[in-house]
């Protein structure tokens, strides 16, 4: 459920120890999720490459609950909130990485994140 839904959006070479830990239990309980493309050293690597990498972190009245990796393909893009997959063109997934059972409806997701629209070419269950 996702009473109370805040995020905050940060790189994410700004991601703590205890948030990168979160992402990768997420991932280990979840295995649709295990794809290089969903993984946080994935969204450092577009960092790297690409200074619009975002990743929005997720909390609920329960704490810590979903990562959303996206990034601005300019700052043109930033400017009217149009994001993309992490890795653009080059990724073959996106989704949420979130804890088990969370969930929320995808305009209430862009909302809290500050995105007004995701493309994606195939999104991951």
């Amino acid at each position: 459920m996702a009473d109370a839904l805040s995020a905050t959006v940060k790189r994410p070479s700004g991601l703590s120890e205890a948030e990168r830990a979160a992402w990768h239990d997420f991932i280990a309980a979840s295995p649709a999720l295990g794809r290089a493309f969903l993984s946080p050293r994935f969204a450092q690597g577009c960092e790297q490459a690409h200074g619009g990498a975002r990743v929005a972190v997720l909390r609920d009245a329960a704490g810590l609950c979903a990562f959303l990796p996206f990034q601005y393909r300019s700052g043109w893009h930033a400017a009217f909130g149009a994001a993309e997959a992490m890795g653009g063109e080059m990724a073959d997934h996106a989704g949420l990485i979130a804890r088990p059972g969370f969930t929320v409806a995808p305009a209430r997701l862009l909302a809290a994140s500050g995105i007004g629209a995701l493309f994606f070419r195939q999104l991951s269950p």
